[in-house]
């Protein structure tokens, strides 16, 4: 099975995220968040592989069908993804070297699981560092900049 320390691998993923894929904070509230990379794809083989290749890695991600409110003539469709602090600082920085669009957004992951992790933070409200972290990344995920 291939690792993520396939540089093949990792470029082939990096490209697949910057296309398609999610690097950002979720909030709930003032003091419940998360972290999240994730990709949403019709094609569930290749989202399984990717989770394979995750999981050889030690980053925990998940799989989920979308689940339409409307039934329409769609696809099916999948998400993966990676909310642990801890899977998503270390996907972000396997792929930092070869992600293009959306190396900024892993930057600023890498930098806000810092914070959270290393500072003791999670479970808290943002700090102002946290605030401008989060804003950015809203606005770099903004649809049709």
């Amino acid at each position: 099975m291939l690792q993520l320390k396939d540089d093949k691998l990792l470029a082939y993923l990096s490209g697949f995220l910057d296309g398609e894929g999610y690097f950002g904070v979720r909030t709930y509230s003032k003091q419940r968040n998360s972290v999240r990379v994730a990709v949403t794809n019709t094609n569930k083989g290749i989202l399984l592989f990717i989770q394979a290749a995750l999981n050889e890695s030690e980053i925990v991600s998940s799989l989920s069908e979308i689940v339409r409110s409307k039934p329409d003539n769609r696809q099916r469709a999948w998400t993966l993804e990676i909310s642990s602090i801890n899977g998503v600082s270390k996907l972000c920085k396997l792929l930092i070297p070869y992600l293009i669009v959306k190396q900024r957004q892993a930057e600023l992951l890498i930098r806000f699981t810092f914070l959270r992790k290393i500072e003791g933070k999670v479970g808290k409200a943002f700090d102002d560092e946290e605030t401008d972290i989060y804003l950015e990344l809203k606005l770099l995920n903004r649809r049709g900049k």
